[in-house]
C-alpha cells in the first residue's frame, strides 16, 4: 500500500525499513543545529534537505522524489518554517540536462583494403590516427542545446591557425590525450 501511495518499489521499501535506525539518525534534529541562522527559510530547508540526501547516499540508500518531498516538508516544519511551504515534485524537463562525450577518429585507415592481383602483399605501416572529444550537452525537452565542445591534444592547432577560436560554432580546448579532465569539465 505504501509502495503504491509514493510510487516506490517494494524492494526498496523494505531496504528502507531495514535501515531505519540509520535514517531517523540522518533526519535528527540536531544535524539541524548546524545550519547557518541568517539566510531564508527556504534556504536553510534546502541545505539541510541536500546534507541530509548526502548523507543517505553516503550509506547507500536509495532516495526517490515523493521521499524527498516529505523529508523536505519535515523540515520545513523542524525549522518552524513557513506554512504555506509546498515541497516540489522535482525538476521538470527543461531543467534536467545530459552530457555525453564520444571520441571522433579522422585521418584513419581502413582495417582493410583491395590488393590488385599483381601485389601479393600489401606493406604495411603504422596506422595514423587522429582523434578529438566531442562533448553534447542538451536539456531533456530539447529547448536548450549547449555548444559542442570539442576536445584536441593541441593547444593552437594547425588548421586553426589562422581563424579565431571565438568564431567557431564550437567551443574548443586541449589536453595532452584529447579526453575530458577535471578542468575542462569545470571550465
Amino acid at each position: 500500500m505504501v509502495s503504491q501511495t509514493y510510487s516506490v518499489d517494494v524492494g526498496l521499501l523494505n531496504k528502507w525499513k531495514r535501515n531505519r535506525a540509520t535514517l531517523q539518525k540522518l533526519t535528527e534534529k540536531s544535524d539541524l543545529k548546524n545550519e547557518k541562522k541568517n539566510r531564508s527559510v527556504n534556504n536553510d530547508s534546502d541545505d539541510a534537505l541536500y546534507n541530509w540526501r548526502i548523507r543517505a547516499r553516503s550509506v547507500e540508500i536509495c532516495i526517490s522524489g515523493p521521499i524527498l518531498c516529505a523529508e523536505a516538508l519535515a523540515f520545513n516544519k523542524e525549522i518552524g518554517g513557513n506554512n504555506k511551504f509546498k515541497a516540489s515534485s522535482g525538476l521538470n524537463r527543461q531543467q534536467v540536462f545530459n552530457s555525453d562525450e564520444t571520441g571522433l577518429v579522422y585521418k584513419d585507415m581502413p582495417e582493410k583494403t583491395i590488393a590488385s592481383n599483381n601485389e601479393v602483399q600489401v606493406s604495411g605501416s603504422k596506422k595514423k590516427k587522429e582523434k578529438v572529444s566531442v562533448r553534447f550537452c542538451y536539456n531533456a525537452n530539447g529547448s536548450m542545446k549547449m555548444l559542442l565542445l570539442v576536445i584536441g591534444k593541441s593547444k593552437n592547432p594547425r588548421k586553426l591557425k589562422s581563424l579565431q577560436k571565438s568564431k567557431l560554432p564550437v567551443i574548443y580546448d586541449h589536453q595532452n590525450n584529447a579526453w575530458m579532465d577535471k578542468r575542462i569539465f569545470r571550465d
